[in-house]
């Protein structure tokens, strides 16, 4: 079944990402991690912070993010139904020989 997620309000104070979950995401702790596609390059990175939030024209709701390991020099505004999702595997935890499967959409 689809479950849509609802970010909590924003405030002044930078928002972590890892966020409390009940549904049943897999030996995670109950911690839900997030990635944004930069409009700048059209690539994934993780999310440190989410900073703010807005509405477009077209009533689409955007999030300020903060990528890990970018200074705030690199802070972007993101469409959340386009470019924001659940953090995909980390490839720490991918070893030589392991099979990944990938999907194309």
């Amino acid at each position: 079944s689809t479950r849509m997620m609802m970010m909590p309000p924003v405030a002044e104070e930078h928002h972590p990402v890892a966020v409390s979950y009940s549904g049943n995401i897999p030996s995670d702790g109950g911690q839900v991690l997030f990635e944004a596609k930069s409009t700048r390059n059209g690539t994934w990175h993780d999310v440190a912070a989410f900073l703010s939030h807005r509405f477009t024209e077209t009533k689409h709701p955007e999030v300020l993010v903060r990528f890990t390991w970018l200074g705030p020099e690199e802070d972007e505004w993101v469409d959340v139904q386009k470019c924001v999702r659940l953090r995909s595997l980390q490839c720490v935890v991918v070893l030589p020989g392991d099979l990944v499967l990938c999907f194309k959409v």
